[in-house]
């Protein structure tokens, strides 16, 4: 994925480089093996559902663009669509990445990575996260809701 645009009417609907979701229909059962965001001008990559598995996720860049004209996130609070993050996992159960990697180099977000609600019961865990270019970068946040769901087995910054 590279360029993926923004600021007009005909973005409206676009949420981030890669985006499984469904409102009251979350997606289920899917498998990626690997894939590159190299440029978004919002999200990286947003994730709900259940029994989602991704090998290997890179986002170079998020957040290069504007938030003008963006429809809310279905089912959640407006106004939270504009807070831009590498990787946003809300309401994702019994999932995995393996391998992780954001860069906040050039990336003009307000979060790395925003864990936001989700059950401990039925987590999403992330082998290892690597964050690139934290230093560099230190207006970029990290967000992790007390009740996220999201398990960290090995978290990297450099």
């Amino acid at each position: 994925m590279e360029d993926v645009g923004s600021g007009s009417e005909e973005y409206k609907f676009v949420k981030g480089g890669l985006v499984v979701h469904g409102h009251n229909n979350e997606p289920q059962k899917i498998s990626i093996d690997s894939i590159l965001i190299q440029s978004s001008d919002r999200h990286g990559a947003y994730l709900t559902g259940s029994e989602i598995n991704i090998k290997y996720l890179r986002v170079n860049k998020f957040g290069l663009g504007s938030s003008d004209q963006m429809a809310p996130m279905e089912g959640g609070i407006n106004g939270e669509q504009r807070n831009f993050a590498g990787l946003w996992i809300k309401n994702c159960f019994n999932s995995k990445i393996e391998k992780a990697i954001i860069d906040l180099n050039g990336s003009n977000g307000k979060f790395s990575y925003n864990f936001d609600i989700g059950e401990s019961f039925r987590p999403f865990t992330i082998g290892e996260l690597i964050i690139k270019g934290a230093a560099n970068n230190p207006t970029i946040q990290n967000r992790s809701l007390s009740r996220t769901g999201v398990v960290i087995e090995n978290i990297i910054e450099k």
